[in-house]
């Protein structure tokens, strides 16, 4: 049995492209999201992707939103996977000694971006990409080809891509030649549509977008040879010695609203007087500031109801109620000779 098992792992090792070895057909460059791959279309085989990682033949490559990923072939040709996609690298035949290339990538939905750096002829060699509804070719160039709503697009940044129907043995049938700067679409069995030019602002952010370097990096993003230690500022990877912080956010106030509570950056004198933080600047610099405004006049006196008693006011006596002619009242009589009266 080990003598078995010897010869076998001398077959592998004396014939390394052989059927008995596993063709490597890129390398993951660039992890940008959620990026997972799965093996052979088995769909419990599905692994999250990671800077590094080999890509074989039957692999598929799927990117969720915000996720991007770069792969480069064995050929060095790049292989970009815009977000939202799914991506069957079906065949990928490289033989350089024998100068034959045979390349078809399948887009089940999304977008894929190829830089192919070699030259095909479209008959012997060939580097095609397909969808659900049509095929493009290329012989040397770099392009865009995306597939949503049962709609095939086609976008050409550097090259010509020969774009039409799939027909037998790979032909392509009905063709239009997409030139740089162009753009055409294809829908179900009507065939592409004529090529027509792409603004300049358009294309440009094409070109940004589909490029996973280039493209805005999210959280968790991966590229590879990235120095250690030295992430951007308020990130921190996974050394994180040279790492320098951001200001801290402490999240929502703990009474369930969504107002943040105060950070360890925050101070009395970024807030105004209702508590709202207050752009730094000249605008906060008294020294600059104008004067303020005097004051505004007080309100006019407005005038008051007419005096009853223009001529001074009295106070009437009081009514004393009329004598009781049945009450008999005592007087005393005090007659003074002298014309005084005792006090």
């Amino acid at each position: 049995m080990k003598f078995i098992s010897l010869c076998f792992l001398s077959l592998v090792l004396l014939y390394p492209n052989s059927s008995f070895a596993k063709k490597v057909y890129g390398t993951l460059k660039v992890v940008k999201g959620n990026v997972h791959i799965q093996k052979a279309n088995k769909k419990d085989d599905l692994k999250k992707a990671k800077v590094g990682q080999r890509v074989y033949p039957k692999d598929t490559i799927i990117t969720d939103k915000d996720s991007r990923v770069k792969i480069v072939m064995i050929d060095n040709n790049v292989i970009n996977v815009s977000p939202d996609s799914k991506v069957t690298i079906d065949n990928y035949e490289f033989n350089p000694d024998g100068n034959k290339k045979n390349v078809l990538l399948n887009v089940l939905y999304g977008k894929v971006r190829s830089k192919v750096n070699q030259k095909y002829d479209g008959k012997s060699n060939k580097f095609q990409i397909k969808t659900p509804s049509a095929v493009a070719g290329v012989r040397g160039t770099d392009f865009l080809v995306g597939f949503a709503n049962k709609q095939t697009q086609v976008v050409t940044f550097e090259g010509k891509v020969d774009f039409g129907l799939p027909g037998p043995n790979g032909l392509i049938r009905n063709p239009v030649s997409v030139r740089p700067g162009q753009m055409a679409t294809s829908s179900g069995a009507a065939g592409p549509t004529a090529p027509r030019s792409v603004p300049k602002s358009q294309l440009s952010q094409m070109n940004n977008d589909s490029d996973a370097e280039r493209a805005p990096a999210s959280q968790g993003d991966k590229k590879g040879n990235q120095p250690k230690g030295k992430g951007p500022k308020g990130d921190k990877d996974k050394k994180g010695q040279n790492d320098k912080k951001g200001p801290k956010n402490n999240g929502p106030k703990s009474d369930g609203s969504n107002e943040r509570e105060p950070s360890s950056t925050d101070g009395p004198k970024d807030r105004g007087p209702n508590n709202d933080q207050q752009p730094e600047g000249p605008e906060n610099n008294c020294a600059t500031c104008a004067p303020p405004p005097p004051p505004p006049p007080p309100p006019p006196v407005l005038p008051g109801p007419p005096d009853p008693c223009p001529g001074g006011c009295f106070t009437a006596p009081p009514i004393l109620p009329e004598p009781d002619p049945n009450r008999r009242i005592n007087f005393n009589i005090i007659l003074c000779p002298d014309g005084t009266c005792p006090r």
